[in-house]
């Protein structure tokens, strides 16, 4: 329903009061109150303004601030920011969301919060929002600082109004906060001034009587001019309330009188003693309500939230609820029962668990020891250990109920399998197998009892001559250390004489002594190379460095040994020209049908490169990563040389002579120099012509990708018959003799030394 003006100031002069935090609440122009100084601070400042209404409601601006003084050195600046702000947002948040405000109002915008400052009369900081009021809406307030505030019931008020009476001049002449009940405002006195300079005092609102001839003069009022009057003209002072005129003049009492509106419909709530919220709703002004306070619900709970008694009891009465005692039930681990104790309600009780008694048996039933101990607490019960004895005589003890791990063993530490175990009691007896003694070849075998002693019998040695004739018989005791003279058996032998096969080498050895051989030389061309030992084979490598190499004859002759091996010291790899690598054929007898030249195939060789593998193309170390972009072409491998290229393709096109120039500056990696522009055959080299077509096709392979497709070429180092002209390859596959001011693309090559697996 719709609410005047004076609700909302009253309204929000109750939320003030309210509040915790804010001390005073003041309305009006916010520059005027300042300026009237001896606020309470933090304080709350509201001014309204009218907005736009049609015929379903009434809308109102309200510009509503929260300031706290600031300290001399603002060193309490942002505390009172901070707190300023959260005022603010409580105030919008309760006449936003609160039913006592939705009654008769509803926040239409967001609300937006500007931050001010003020250095006035009062050095001021706080925050400030205008909100634009509505109608109805209701959403729940939860949590906010605000004490003894009915957020439902607005109720019966009293309005009070700061009143502000200026003059003309806009001089605030008096100030004073004006209730329903108290709405009388004493102007002071104005002072008139005459032309000779008298002065007199005439009361605000009356007539000032200006005698004949008395001319003009000045009205002041407290000190302050406020008009003039000239007679017999009279003056008279209106009161103005916040900038408006209000109220009438008694002439009869000299006083301006403003009178309040009709008092407003109240609201009320009804709450609990924990401030919530039962009932709400208005009354009209005068009237009165009855309201029924419906019966409360008491739960009674556990300490672990279980509910034990529901009970109603009447609105404002009271009823007693008779709690059933406890019955506390001690078990053991075991969950038996021990004993059941009943406890009052609320009350404790001290219970006592009885001893627990441990009976120590062996397993045999007999008894070690009984034992009580107090509940809830640990004791140690050491058993003795068990003693050991063999045959009748202690030997040592073990833990009691430790098992006993018997291991039998001869005095070699070899496990003895017992022949029985025969458990008597606390008496074991083992019975252990007997010995079998026999020498190396089983001639001699006997049985012994464990434990017992054999007595060996005596060794004989029979000593014969190499015709087997018996020259001495020997007996002596086994294990024992026997001499024999073999001279007094034998006549002593000869020197022996050693030689080899051809006499070349002679030698005497001492009957029953050792001849050591001497190595024998190894020469290679009339040359020591090393020594071999005596009467062993001799194994012959013949390899290039790399690779094993098949002799092409061998011929032993005495002591010397000739190897014809082929030319160049291995396999051929250069000897004749390589396959085109063209494989279709087209007509028997050409190059596809006949693949005529060296290798198995345009990437295949014959033979093994200095690597060990048949790979035509592979980078510097053998492998074919190509790390460094270096191909190296090991069909022109001639034994110590090789050619390699530098598979990347210049970036332009370029001269003749700056290409040429190019390739003999560039270094790639520990191969800084050596390299050139490569000549006409060493081009075709690398042609393959099963892939011929255009865009260099036939040397666009792994590892060469030189494809383009634009009509470029390569030039080759070599020249026309003239001075001015060059060859150089077409990406159709053909070469063309150009001016060597032309331009063309470039790849370089390099000749590597070879040694081993080295290239330099």
């Amino acid at each position: 329903m719709e609410k005047s003006l004076k609700q909302i100031i009253y309204e929000t002069n109750v939320l003030v009061d309210a509040h915790v935090q804010l001390r005073s609440f003041y309305y009006g122009d916010l520059l005027d109150i300042i300026k009237i100084g001896n606020i309470d601070y933090a304080s709350c400042f509201l001014s309204i303004n009218s907005a736009p209404n049609n015929a379903n409601f009434e809308t109102f601006n309200l510009e509503l601030f929260v300031f706290d003084i600031l300290a001399s050195d603002d060193s309490n600046r942002t505390d009172i920011e901070n707190t300023t702000k959260r005022i603010l947002n409580d105030l919008i948040t309760v006449i936003r969301y609160s039913t006592r405000w939705n009654d008769f109002s509803e926040v239409l915008t967001d609300v937006p919060q500007l931050k001010y400052y003020d250095n006035l009369q009062d050095r001021l900081s706080g925050w400030g929002a205008t909100l634009q009021l509505k109608v109805y809406r209701n959403d729940c307030l939860v949590g906010l600082p605000i004490d003894n505030y009915d957020f439902n019931m607005a109720g019966n008020f009293e309005l009070t109004v700061l009143a502000i009476v200026k003059n003309t001049d806009n001089d605030i002449l008096a100030t004073k906060l004006v209730s329903d009940n108290d709405d009388t405002i004493i102007v002071p006195d104005i002072t008139v001034t005459d032309s000779d300079g008298s002065t007199y005092q005439q009361a605000a609102g009356t007539n000032v009587i200006c005698t004949a001839g008395g001319g003009s003069g000045d009205v002041e009022l407290n000190g302050t001019n406020i008009g003039t009057y000239t007679a017999p003209n009279t003056f008279a002072a209106n009161v103005t309330l916040d900038g408006t005129e209000s109220g009438t003049w008694n002439s009869g009492t000299n006083t301006w009188e403003v009178v309040s509106d009709p008092c407003l419909d109240a609201t009320y709530q009804i709450e609990d003693t924990n401030d919530n919220i039962l009932y709400s709703g208005s009354i009209v002004s005068g009237g009165n309500l009855d309201q029924v306070i419906q019966n409360s619900t008491v739960t009674i709970t556990d300490d672990s939230s279980n509910t034990l008694y529901t009970v109603s009891t009447l609105a404002e009465g009271s009823d007693t609820q008779v709690i059933q005692d406890s019955t506390a039930v001690l078990k053991n681990t075991d969950n038996t029962i021990l004993s059941t104790t009943s406890i009052n309600a609320e009350a404790s009780a001290d219970i006592i668990a009885p001893d627990g008694h441990v009976h120590l048996k062996k397993e045999n039933d007999g008894t070690i020891d009984n034992i009580f101990v107090p509940s809830g607490v640990t004791e140690i019960y050491i058993v003795d250990n068990n003693d050991i004895e063999v045959n009748g005589v202690f030997e040592f003890d073990i833990h009691a109920t430790d098992s006993l791990d018997i291991r039998l063993r001869d005095t070699a530490d070899v496990v003895v399998t017992p022949n029985s175990i025969t458990e008597m009691g606390n008496h074991v007896t083992i019975v252990m197998p007997d010995s079998t003694v026999e020498n190396t070849d089983a001639s001699y075998t006997d049985t012994i009892p464990c434990g017992d002693t054999l007595v060996l019998p005596d060794t004989t040695i029979n000593i014969t001559d190499q015709l087997g004739n018996p020259l001495d018989t020997i007996t002596f005791p086994v294990y024992s250390t026997v001499n024999i003279d073999i001279d007094s058996y034998v006549t002593p032998c000869a020197d022996a004489t050693v030689e080899n096969s051809d006499a070349s080498y002679t030698d005497t050895v001492v009957s029953g002594g050792t001849l050591v051989l001497p190595n024998s030389d190894v020469n290679v061309n009339s040359n020591l190379e090393g020594t071999v030992v005596s009467v062993q084979t001799v194994d012959i490598q013949v390899t290039d460095g790399v690779s094993s190499v098949t002799p092409t004859s061998v011929v032993v002759v005495g002591n010397t040994v000739t190897i014809e091996v082929p030319s160049g010291g291995g396999a051929p790899v250069g000897a004749t020209l390589m396959k085109t690598g063209q494989t279709t054929s087209y007509r028997t007898g050409d190059d596809g049908d006949l693949q005529e030249g060296r290798a198995t195939d345009f990437f295949t060789l014959a033979s093994n490169n200095p690597f060990g593998n048949t790979d035509r193309f592979t980078d510097e170390l053998g492998g074919q990563t190509y790390t460094n972009d270096i191909v190296i072409d090991w069909s022109t491998y001639d034994g110590s040389t090789v050619l390699g290229w530098d598979r990347i393709k210049s970036i332009g096109n370029v001269t003749w002579d700056v290409a040429i120039d190019d390739s003999l500056t560039k270094s790639i990696g520990t191969f800084t120099t050596g390299w050139r522009l490569p000549n006409f055959n060493e081009i075709i080299s690398i042609m393959c012509w099963d892939r011929s077509g255009p865009n260099f096709l036939s040397i666009k392979y792994s590892p060469f990708t030189l494809n383009s497709s634009a009509a470029v070429a390569l030039w080759c180092s070599t020249t026309g018959v003239t001075t001015t002209q060059a060859f150089r390859l077409l990406n159709s596959n053909t070469f063309q003799l150009v001016n060597k001011t032309g331009g063309a693309y470039y790849i370089s090559c390099r000749t590597f030394t070879v040694t081993g697996t080295i290239l330099t």
